[in-house]
């Protein structure tokens, strides 16, 4: 019947705004996640190895230190990443063995 085809379509319309609205709300939180730790390394890096405001020039030193500073916090971030993914993965086993 006529109410039975519009309340389908309704739930359809629903259903698939839900979805979006979820994936939205993902891809935000990722973005925050992302914009979070781009601030936390720029302060940790521009603490750690600018220190001579004399000029407004990027001095060798500091430029190196920053690149090295960048560098290896892109590689810690990676490698706790890879083990909380490692972690998840023994738990979710875990559930499924029932152990």
């Amino acid at each position: 019947s006529g109410i039975n085809a519009e309340y389908w379509e309704f739930q359809t319309f629903i259903n698939y705004n839900v979805k979006l609205f979820i994936e939205i709300m993902a891809e935000l939180a990722t973005f925050k996640e992302f914009l979070q730790n781009y601030i936390r390394c720029t302060d940790e890096c521009f603490r750690a190895c600018v220190n001579d405001f004399s000029s407004r020039e990027v001095g060798e030193k500091e430029d190196k230190c920053t690149t090295n500073c960048t560098d290896k916090y892109l590689k810690i971030n990676a490698r706790l990443l890879t083990r909380v993914q490692e972690h998840n993965e023994i738990l979710i086993s875990a559930q499924r063995t029932g152990k």
